[in-house]
């Protein structure tokens, strides 16, 4: 289940990365990079939290599961 956690948070961090490259190619040509790369960082930061609040509030993502209990309960009802 760790490993599961870990990739999802790793999969999400990466969509983060897609903001800063996005943020660097658009933004740096031209101008100074002490000043874009930080704020590509901070977009990278940003997306990946939001990102990941929405996971943690189960707004994004796989609906939990049932407990074992609750679906052993469920079973001896029927």
């Amino acid at each position: 289940m760790a490993a599961g956690i870990d990739s999802a948070g790793a999969a999400l961090a990466c969509v983060g990365l897609v903001g800063f490259a996005l943020v660097l190619w658009r933004m740096l040509p031209g101008r100074n990079p002490w000043l874009i790369i930080p704020i590509a960082a901070a977009v990278w930061t940003v997306i990946a939290f939001a990102l990941w609040k929405l996971r943690k509030n189960r707004i994004l993502g796989r609906h939990p599961r049932r407990s074992v209990a609750h679906r052993s309960h469920a079973h001896s009802t029927h």
